[in-house]
């Protein structure tokens, strides 16, 4: 008898963190009694010590794999948003973190927008009442529960993060801000990049912003909407390992988040740590997990460049504060018992 932890399609660099929590956390002598279910693209350096499976990305294997094994699981958390391809009579939670699965935003595609509508079909297809969900936020919980018709006392909230021992961090830079992003519509890259664009900036400080998009391409359309003889300085990092983000967020002064939609923010959270002021877009999902410092209407270029300016001006604001606990502790417990 064993427990399984489905870690396929757990690839997007939210699910790539959630994956490091666990692992951290997954206690040496407990880990013969697991058995974690992965798909190709696994980085299998992160591996070694751990029982594992490696399937295909396809929800046909994965399929092929749950029939060999349901007669041996006792317990199942399916950690990538999809419940199991098959019922099975065991304990089994699914840990959902993609809001845009569920709700609807102008920024996507086309194809993005059919791709998750099938998604979510198939989710409420594959799901049964037995099963429990698992979300990180409140507005989660309510979002899951109205798009796919689930019972609120089947879904249990449990956001999960890692927490940096404090540390002495280096002074900031002055006026550096940093942005944790990839080159998704939702991030809203175009409005921030306005939005330094149009600051006023009358002492004329030297402006720095860090970025983490994965694509050149991508990067460099943006970079373009930023003027020649502007003393804004933009500097995409791609994706990075945490030894590099950490020490982007110990010497940034400010984490700014235009974000749309998020299931949780999880940069929101970690920059706080090393002493980041937060300027974030003001909707649910940053009001209910923290305490910005400055906040901005996300759709508006103007309000943007305000709270930069204002920011840069070292007006009178709050500092940042974390709303929320970490249950990283109780989801172990969960699978352990």
């Amino acid at each position: 008898l064993m427990k399984l932890i489905d870690c396929t399609y757990l690839n997007s660099p939210g699910g790539k963190k959630i994956l490091s929590i666990l692992l951290e956390n997954i206690n040496e002598k407990e880990s013969n009694k697991i058995l974690f279910l992965f798909d190709s693209r696994v980085d299998k350096k992160i591996l070694k010590g751990y029982n594992f499976k490696i399937i295909n990305n396809s929800e046909i294997e994965r399929k092929r794999f749950y029939r060999s094994v349901k007669n041996d699981l006792v317990k199942c958390f399916c950690m990538a948003n999809v419940p199991p391809p098959i019922k099975l009579k065991c304990k089994v939670y699914i840990y959902f973190h993609n809001d845009l699965i569920l709700s609807p935003v102008k920024s996507k595609s086309l194809h993005k927008t059919i791709i998750f509508w099938l998604k979510k079909i198939y989710i409420k297809f594959i799901n049964h009442k037995d099963y429990i969900w698992m979300v990180q936020t409140n507005m989660m919980k309510i979002n899951l529960s109205k798009s796919l018709q689930i019972k609120n006392n089947t879904i249990l909230i449990f956001p999960i993060f890692k927490k940096y021992q404090k540390r002495d961090l280096p002074k900031k830079v002055k006026n550096s801000f940093i942005y944790v992003c990839s080159s998704e519509n939702h991030k809203n890259l175009k409005n921030l990049i306005l939005g330094f664009s149009k600051i006023i900036n009358p002492d004329n400080h030297k402006i720095t912003l860090h970025l983490t998009i994965e694509d050149p391409r991508y990067f460099k359309s943006l970079k373009g909407l930023i003027k020649n003889d502007s003393n804004v300085f933009i500097k995409n990092h791609g994706y990075i390992e945490e030894s590099l983000l950490h020490k982007l967020y110990s010497n940034s002064e400010f984490l700014i988040y235009p974000s749309l939609i998020e299931s949780f923010g999880l940069p929101l959270i970690e920059c706080l740590d090393f002493n980041c002021k937060i300027i974030a877009s003001d909707l649910p999902y940053v009001n209910e997990v923290v305490e910005p410092s400055l906040t901005f209407d996300p759709y508006s270029v103007k309000t943007i460049s305000e709270s930069i300016d204002a920011a840069i001006k070292n007006c009178n604001y709050k500092p940042s504060k974390i709303l929320i606990n970490n249950k990283i502790d109780k989801f172990i417990e969960l699978i352990y018992s």
